[in-house]
């Protein structure tokens, strides 16, 4: 595709800089811009509009920088400065799991939270409304926590209104948008921030689930005594006493008012690590405690990983871990390795000795998945090939596979691939061996979260309302075919255990046990008052494991 800028340069957009296609248009990423492209050129921002949107010159607003237009001269689509491929959709920071793999704590999230704030007052005082601030117009770098707002070009500004606004943050008490409407928004997402919950989700007896404007307009938030919701919803008590007094000034008490200003909450005081009692119908046994919070937990073979801050266990082996690795390989011998990228690239590094191996193969990324290291290459996915000759450690490609490299997401052991609008799923099952399956289903959805496990897939989506959904896969040995279940869960914690069965626990006090095979039932329900939803599943040496504040257990049902 060969478009203009405003100066008149030419533009050459090929498939390779393709990125995603939305509801407005196709996005492209070429050196140091984004490319935006309408389906409805009429949907591009007016000369009027552009012009007032030069002056959201903030450094976490990705504003329009030139319009484009095509050889005649249409506007048909806008450029924006490039936002670093190591951000991350905001709605991911929700989940209690991601905060434990990433070190996110409750200081980090207000930090994020305050930037924010002053990010919207900025706009505000350019007599501009943000409007539509959903968890999606947001990217996040995990490293620096410096939001980045995108979608500025629907932003509302003088002469220009907004129509649109998703409804899981619309403010149902007020018929127009206003700085109030905008905070409002931004009370919801920030409430999500710090808990994990949206602030009118939860289950009460008088309202269907998901009734966002019901829920709203009666004032019936998760702070109301006849409100529940999972275990798995972070302590209220995390959020800083600041703003839990705004949160409940508007969702109990029906206000309107500005957040406060710069909060810095002091870290959460220390807590014990909780425990669990046998008894009901399972056993569940102790196997470890440690010294720090748990970031992942895995099973190699027969070997048990359990990644710390700083650290690596293997076994009973500890390890010193790098900073900034990729994951975990481990060699033939049980030894980790620990890939990071230098410089463009890929460097090993021995988890036995510190020694460092510098190799020639070039990167612009790492993944680690199901004890392979892969690396992006330009459109190039490459499975790197790990040798130890004499003491050595050398790296060499192995199987390539072409891709859009913009439009390839990682995941937790699994790639999402966005091919012009088709999904598919790129899954790791052993050296060698990486299927790609079309999943249609999947077209147009908006991803925030996934899992794949030995022929398993769990994805978190996120529909247009604002509603968050499961959608579970379940593929044949072969991957020619495959199962596919949209649940209401609006968590991806699932285990799947050797002898095929898949462990999820979908609400607190029942554990459901279903198998790996395409269009099977439920194997087996177990309710058991222990089980709760804040227990993190996962498989380890045959048998079904969870992960309970610093402690990992074993699970076994009663004979």
């Amino acid at each position: 595709m060969e478009i203009f800028d405003q100066r008149g340069e030419r533009i050459q957009l090929s498939d390779q800089a393709f990125v995603a296609e939305g509801g407005e248009g196709r996005i492209y990423a070429l050196g140091d811009r984004i490319y935006k492209i309408y389906h409805h050129p009429d949907r591009c921002p007016a000369a009027a509009k552009f012009r007032q949107l030069q002056r959201l010159d903030h450094p976490n607003l990705v504003r329009p920088l030139t319009l484009l237009s095509h050889a005649a001269g249409h506007p048909i689509g806008i450029a924006m400065a490039r936002v670093p491929e190591r951000a991350v959709a905001l709605p991911r920071l929700f989940s209690s799991t991601f905060w434990g793999a990433h070190g996110l704590t409750v200081v980090g999230i207000a930090r994020l939270v305050e930037a924010m704030r002053a990010t919207i007052e900025f706009i505000h005082r350019h007599d501009c409304l943000q409007v539509d601030g959903n968890e999606f117009n947001y990217l996040v770098d995990l490293a620096a926590l410096r939001p980045w707002f995108i979608d500025v070009d629907s932003y509302q500004t003088p002469g220009f209104p907004a129509t649109a606004i998703m409804p899981s943050i619309r403010d149902y008490s007020r018929s127009s948008f206003s700085q109030e409407s905008d905070w409002y928004s931004f009370a919801v997402i920030a409430f999500q921030l710090f808990t994990g919950i949206h602030p009118f989700k939860g289950r009460h007896p008088d309202f269907a689930p998901n009734d966002f404007a019901g829920r709203m307009a009666a004032g019936i938030s998760v702070f109301h005594p006849a409100v529940s919701y999972p275990s798995s919803v972070r302590d209220f008590a995390l959020i800083p006493s600041a703003y839990r007094q705004w949160f409940e000034r508007l969702f109990i008490h029906g206000e309107r008012i500005a957040p406060p200003r710069g909060v810095r909450p002091l870290p959460a005081p220390g807590q014990l690590s909780p425990t669990v009692a046998s008894g009901g119908a399972l056993e569940l046994h102790p196997i470890a405690r440690y010294d720090r919070p748990l970031r992942r937990w895995y099973s190699v073979g027969d070997e048990w990983v359990v990644e710390l801050e700083g650290e690596v266990w293997v076994g009973r082996c500890r390890y010193q871990a790098p900073a900034d690795y990729a994951g975990v390989v481990l060699n033939g011998q049980g030894q980790p390795r620990f890939p990071l990228l230098r410089d463009g690239r890929l460097t090993l590094v021995a988890g036995e000795s510190g020694a460092e191996w510098g190799t020639d193969l070039a990167a612009d990324r790492l993944w680690v998945a199901a004890n392979l290291l892969f690396v992006l290459q330009g459109d190039h996915l490459i499975e790197v090939q790990l040798f130890e000759p004499g003491g050595r450690l050398l790296a060499g490609p192995g199987s390539v596979r072409k891709v859009l490299p913009h439009a390839t997401r990682p995941f937790d052991g699994l790639l999402l691939a966005d091919l012009l609008g088709r999904t598919h799923l790129l899954l790791p099952v052993a050296r060698g061996v990486l299927p790609m399956v079309a999943i249609p289903e999947l077209d147009g959805e908006r991803v925030v979260e996934a899992r794949y496990r030995r022929g398993v897939a769990g994805l978190l989506m996120v529909d247009r309302a604002g509603h968050y959904r499961q959608a579970r896969i379940r593929f044949s040995s072969d991957f020619s075919r495959y199962d596919f279940e949209l649940r209401e869960e609006e968590d991806l914690n699932f285990a799947v255990l050797a002898h095929g069965v898949v462990a999820s626990i979908p609400r607190d006090g029942l554990l459901e046990l279903t198998s790996t095979q395409p269009a099977s039932g439920v194997v087996r329900w177990v309710e058991d008052g222990q089980i709760r939803t804040l227990m993190r599943l996962a498989e380890g040496a045959g048998q079904l494991r969870f992960q309970l504040g610093q402690a990992l257990y074993a699970v076994r049902l009663k004979a």
